[in-house]
C-alpha cells in the first residue's frame, strides 16, 4: 500500500488534536511530582523536535528528540493526522502530523529512533477501522527487535546512554506494547507484559497500578490482591500523582464489594480523598470535561456522593463495570480480518491469527498473501 493511499485514509480518522496556540504550561511549577519534571522535559524534546524537523529539514537531529519525548511521556506529543489548511504561521511548531511523521520514519528506517516513531504512531492511529491492525502489528515487530537488542545489550538502558539517553528501556518497552494489547481488547497479554516490567522493576508503579486496573475491570484476580495492589500504588505514588484518584476510588469499590476488607467508614475515607486527589489533579493539569474522568472515579462518586453512609449496595453496579472494558471493545469484538474486514473466515469459522506477530487476523489464504503488514 503506497504512503498516498495509507494517508488518505488516515485523514478519516478522528484527531487527538489538542493546541497550536501556545506551548504546553509546566506542570512542575505546580507540583514536586517527579512525573511532571519528566513531562516538561519531554514537551521540551518534542517541540525542539518538531521544530527542527519544520524549519530546517534536520531529521537526524528531530528524530532521536521527539523519540525521546515519546518514552519518557507520552502525553508531551501533540499529534494530529493532518494541519488545518488556514493554520497560523509559526503554529504548526507545536504539533507533530501524519505527513511529518512519515518523513521522520523513513528517513532512517533502520536507527532506534524510526522504530519508536512507528510504535507512536500505532498508538495514535491504532484505532483505524481501515489500517490499525497493522500499524498494531508493525510495532509489536519493532517493539520485539528492541527488547531482544537490549537484551543482549544492557548499557542501552543505562541514564548516560548515547541511545535515546537512556529513556529506551525493556520495561518501557513493555509498558507499550502492554497499551497495544489493550488497544486490541487482549487484556490478558496486556497483563501479562505488566508483570513482566514488574519483574525488571518492583518499583515500576505505573506498570503496577495499570495492572490493577485490568485485573479490577476484567475480573482476573480477587477483590482482596486488587485492594493491596492499590494500596501499594498510593504507598509508591507522590500526593500529586494523576493515577491516585484512580486508585482512591478502587480502594472503596472493592470494600464494598468485599466487606472484609474494610468497614463502610473506611470505603467512604477512601472516597473523599479519591475527592481531593481529583481536585487537586485538575488544580495542576487543568479541568477535564465529564466524559474524560476516570469511569470507577464516576462510579464511586454516583455511589457514595450521593448515598454517604451506611447500607450502600454496590454489587450490581460494580458487576456492571466490571463486565465492560471502560470504553472499550472485548477482544472478541476486535478481531476482523485485516485486509478486507470480515469477522470469520469463509466457512464462518473463527479468524486465523497471524503466526509472525500474533496480532492480526486473516479470514483467508488470498488475504494474508495480498496484505503487508511491514508496508508504510
Amino acid at each position: 500500500m503506497s504512503r498516498e493511499i495509507w494517508y488518505s485514509q488516515a485523514a478519516g480518522t478522528k484527531d487527538s488534536f489538542q493546541s497550536l496556540g501556545s506551548a504546553p504550561k509546566k506542570w512542575s511549577l505546580l507540583t514536586s511530582d517527579p512525573q511532571a519534571a519528566d513531562h516538561d522535559e519531554a514537551c521540551e524534546l518534542f517541540l525542539n523536535g518538531v521544530r527542527l524537523a519544520r524549519t530546517s529539514s534536520d531529521f537526524a537531529a528531530a528524530i532521536p528528540q521527539i523519540a525521546c519525548a515519546y518514552l519518557l511521556d507520552s502525553r508531551s506529543v501533540n499529534f494530529t493526522v493532518k494541519l488545518p489548511e488556514d493554520i497560523d504561521g509559526g503554529k504548526e511548531n507545536f504539533v507533530l502530523d501524519y505527513e511529518l511523521l512519515g518523513k521522520l520514519i523513513e528517513h532512517d528506517e533502520q536507527s532506534f529512533g524510526s522504530s519508536v516513531l512507528r510504535i507512536l504512531l500505532a498508538t495514535h492511529l491504532g484505532s483505524n477501522p481501515q489500517f490499525g491492525q497493522q500499524l498494531i502489528a508493525a510495532a509489536m515487530v519493532h517493539i520485539k527487535r528492541l527488547y531482544d537488542y537490549i537484551e543482549r545489550n544492557r548499557a542501552i538502558e543505562a541514564p548516560d546512554s548515547n541511545i535515546l539517553g537512556g529513556c529506551l528501556t525493556r520495561k518501557i518497552l513493555l509498558r507499550e506494547r502492554s497499551c497495544l494489547y489493550m488497544a486490541m481488547g487482549n487484556y490478558k497479554e496486556a497483563s501479562k507484559d505488566l508483570t513482566r516490567s514488574l519483574k525488571i522493576d518492583e518499583n515500576y508503579t505505573w506498570a503496577r497500578e495499570s495492572r490493577a486496573c485490568i485485573w479490577a475491570t476484567t475480573k482476573l484476580k480477587g477483590y482482596s490482591v486488587i485492594h493491596e495492589e492499590f494500596k501499594r500504588c498510593i504507598s509508591e505514588s507522590h500526593k500529586d500523582n494523576r493515577g491516585n484518584e484512580v486508585a482512591y476510588a478502587w480502594l472503596a469499590l472493592t470494600i464494598l464489594k468485599d466487606r472484609s476488607l474494610g468497614s463502610i467508614e473506611d470505603a467512604i475515607g477512601y472516597y473523599e480523598l479519591c475527592k481531593r486527589a481529583s481536585a487537586r489533579r485538575d488544580q495542576i493539569y487543568g479541568e477535564r470535561s465529564e466524559e474524560r474522568i476516570p469511569d470507577p472515579v464516576k462510579l464511586v462518586h454516583q455511589s457514595l456522593g450521593r448515598q454517604p453512609h451506611g447500607g450502600v449496595q454496590l454489587a450490581a453496579i460494580i458487576d456492571r463495570l466490571q463486565n465492560t472494558s471502560l470504553g472499550s471493545e472485548s477482544h472478541s469484538k476486535k478481531r476482523a480480518c485485516v485486509k478486507c474486514g470480515a469477522r470469520s473466515n469463509k466457512d464462518g469459522g473463527r479468524l486465523h491469527q497471524c503466526s509472525r506477530c500474533h496480532v492480526v487476523n486473516y479470514c483467508s489464504r488470498e488475504c494474508q498473501v495480498d496484505v503487508s503488514i511491514w508496508a508504510w
